[in-house]
């Protein structure tokens, strides 16, 4: 399985209890990529070294775009938060990835989160504690993109269709 994490410093050593919770309950051949606009080398390599010591591979790809004219809430969101919507390009020898945000820790098999087919999947939040912390009208449908299966390959065969139709 290729798993997706959207990084800055803060979260290289947050980042491996999640890793080993996700090794320890889902057998097999794993990488995990991160995708970040400011980790150093030296947290960089902390990483792979932990990964690899669990047999697994660490892929860094840099994001390197401008998108401070996207709203950031230093509160509740970081940069980062953004990161994971330009995966299909990031990524782009990469079919699927399952995005995990840093901070959660996994419980249990990912096979069947993984065999989805669909270009995205998500879980419908029904606490609506959610949608009040986030200045959402009452009743309004929330997703959490913690958790997100990416078809990225299939992502990138529909930006193709709609671009070529113009």
């Amino acid at each position: 399985m290729n798993f997706l994490f959207c990084i800055n410093n803060k979260y290289c050593d947050v980042i491996k209890p999640v890793i080993y919770s996700i090794l320890e309950h889902n057998s097999g051949n794993h990488c995990f990529y991160f995708i970040y606009a400011d980790v150093s080398d030296y947290n960089q390599q902390k990483i792979i070294s932990y990964t690899e010591s669990l047999g697994c591979l660490a892929v860094f790809r840099k994001f390197d775009k401008d998108i401070r004219c996207l709203p950031i809430n230093g509160n509740n969101w970081s940069v980062e938060v953004y990161f994971r919507l330009f995966a299909c390009y990031l990524l782009h020898d990469v079919d699927k990835v399952l995005y995990l945000d840093g901070d959660i820790i996994c419980t249990g098999g990912l096979t069947e989160l993984y065999q989805m087919n669909d270009i995205l999947c998500a879980v419908e939040n029904d606490d609506q504690s959610a949608c009040c912390r986030l200045n959402l009208p009452k009743g309004q449908r929330y997703y959490n993109a913690g958790v997100l299966m990416m078809n990225l390959q299939k992502m990138r065969d529909l930006y193709s269709k709609v671009t070529t139709k113009k």
